[in-house]
């Protein structure tokens, strides 16, 4: 018997990480058991395969009709050929296209009005990057700005990404510049992105987004999105005077058909402070604020998957919730890595610097961190495979609280995962310190009311 890997699949590994299978259609990558691997590896056409030899023939490769039976002379495509990249795994990026934006939001720095950062790699820099990320085995990219539609060559960069055989997984928006010729266009190039579409709040957008009509257009085009068959990810920020408007925007999203809702607080940036210094929601009020929110999202079943950016997240299918500070509570150990996130999805951001996530890209320029830079002449994949910047990607929440006596002492360091680093940067106490949200999080009873909301609408709590 012949077998042959389908040409929607592919063998590739990474230093330290050697087997694996990606899905070339939307990127994703699953690990293989050594056994696996060595059958799958065997699914060449050519190889002939006996079901009672080593290795074991997994069933779930044939039943998911990942490998099957051959016609004579079907071979593998160059592009399905096992490659060992010599780099660490990183094969999910974050990549900032411009500094520029559109819109005058009170909140950021990238703000049109505000001294904005027109910073911009050229087309060149980005297609060479593409290439050199290739090279790397990155297989999907989330894209992001500054507002990423602005650049009129995008669909020239979304074209190298497909030719390098990179998925654009997620595209990070602030919907004013969607258009259905941009939607074809991407459709074409076999590209089907998650949308990740900010909107504030109803009667709320347009305040914070600082161009009127802002509303409106982005409404449009979410329910353009979802009318498409697309997956949109909305994005509300919230702040006190929009407090009273989640509650019709999460019943207005799950009309509209929009897959994930996401909450998050403003932070107080500087700009922010000096616009809005009354309307900042500190972590005390809004963990007061969650349970009851939590409870009337269940009770009223809204059909969307829930994410609160640091405390909760939800899947409608399965009912399944994590209660993010909780890393026990998800089987994980002190060899979790302290961002479970930014270790699978590191940020360049549009001036060229590598940082571990988005959140720490602006607090790192302004203290002026140093970080790698791969428009400055620093090669991706040395940079991935041993150097400082993979030394903290890689830190553990063991090695952090080692740093950390108080936490080795705390009742709660088997559960708390130690937070964001960023965080801990903004609050002054540097990017291996404390984050002070955990602490009121555990200590204060929050923890305790989650939990309490999981239970009594019997979701299954991971």
């Amino acid at each position: 018997m012949k077998l042959l890997l389908q040409r929607d699949y592919r063998l590739l590994g990474w230093k330290g990480d050697p087997f694996f299978l990606a899905h070339r259609s939307d990127g994703a990558v699953f690990r293989l058991r050594p056994a696996e691997f060595a059958f799958l590896l065997r699914c060449d056409g050519e190889t002939e395969i006996d079901p009672d030899a080593w290795p074991p023939v997994p069933d779930w490769a044939l039943e998911a009709g990942i490998a099957a039976e051959c016609a004579p002379g079907e071979r593998l495509l160059p592009e399905q050929e096992y490659r060992l990249y010599p780099n660490r795994r990183m094969e999910y990026m974050e990549l900032s296209v411009t500094g520029r934006c559109n819109l005058n939001c009170k909140h950021c720095f990238n703000a049109a009005d505000s001294n904005p950062r027109t910073v911009e790699p050229t087309q060149e820099q980005l297609l060479t990057l593409l290439r050199r990320m290739a090279d790397c085995g990155v297989c999907r990219l989330r894209l992001d700005g500054g507002e990423p539609l602005v650049r009129r060559d995008l669909l020239s960069i979304t074209a190298e990404m497909a030719k390098q055989g990179i998925v654009l997984h997620e595209m990070i928006t602030n919907g004013t510049l969607i258009t259905p010729e941009l939607l074809d266009g991407l459709e074409k190039q076999g590209h089907h992105p998650v949308w990740f579409v900010s909107f504030d709040g109803l009667g709320c957008h347009d305040w914070l987004r600082g161009v009127p009509g802002t509303e409106e257009r982005v409404l449009k085009n979410i329910r353009l999105l979802c009318e498409r068959g697309d997956y949109v990810h909305v994005h509300q920020c919230v702040w006190k005077g929009s407090l009273p408007s989640i509650r019709p925007t999460a019943l207005r999203m799950k009309e509209m058909g929009v897959s994930r809702y996401r909450l998050v607080t403003v932070e107080p940036s500087v700009r922010w402070v000096s616009i809005a210094p009354d309307q900042t929601i500190t972590t005390e009020e809004w963990l007061e604020y969650l349970p009851g929110f939590l409870d009337w999202w269940y009770e009223n079943d809204l059909d969307m998957d829930l994410d609160v950016w640091g405390w909760w997240s939800g899947q409608k299918c399965s009912r399944r919730v994590t209660i993010v500070p909780d890393l026990f509570s998800r089987g994980m150990d002190e060899r979790a890595r302290t961002c479970h996130e930014a270790s699978n999805r590191c940020f360049i951001d549009a001036d060229g610097r590598m940082v571990r996530c988005i959140a720490l890209s602006g607090i790192t320029a302004a203290y002026g961190v140093k970080c790698p830079n791969v428009y400055q002449g620093d090669d991706l994949q040395q940079i991935l495979t041993e150097s400082e910047f993979m030394d903290q990607m890689n830190c553990t929440c063991g090695e952090l609280k080692k740093r950390l006596p108080e936490c080795q002492a705390c009742r709660w360091k088997d559960s708390c995962g130690l937070g964001c680093r960023a965080e801990a940067m903004a609050q002054g106490n540097g990017m291996d310190g404390l984050d002070r949200r955990m602490c009121l999080f555990f200590n204060g009873g929050c923890y305790e009311k989650l939990k309490a909301v999981a239970e009594k609408h019997s979701l299954k709590y991971v």
